[in-house]
């Protein structure tokens, strides 16, 4: 299972992977739109190795964000390795939603 914790904006973003047997391999996960075009770096195992907690940094690389980046994001997580060395199927089951697009103000 696929969990992202906090409020996809601007700053850090929790990545949490619930595997159904203990891991040892380091699992790649990536997310994009439409494609894997962003990969989450830092993370590590916890509660036996059943549970691998990622961080991602979403603050933009210009001062503000491209409206075109919002949206659904498709988070896929692949090659990490159960301790027998089977390396997992890629799972591209779980999203989350960045919306960046501040509310239009109120009209009188």
């Amino acid at each position: 299972a696929t969990g992202v914790g906090g409020d996809p904006g601007p700053g850090d973003v929790t990545f949490t992977l619930t595997f159904s047997e203990k891991m040892t391999g380091v699992p790649t996960v990536k997310f994009g739109l439409t494609t894997p075009e962003f990969t989450v770096v830092s993370g590590s195992y916890e509660t036996g190795n059943l549970v691998w907690i990622g961080t991602y940094d979403l603050t933009p690389i210009t001062p503000v964000w491209d409206p075109d980046d919002d949206g659904t994001q498709i988070v896929t997580v692949s090659l990490a390795k159960d301790v027998a060395g089977n390396e997992m199927d890629i799972d591209t089951s779980g999203t989350f939603v960045i919306d960046t697009t501040p509310p239009l103000a109120p009209t009188e």
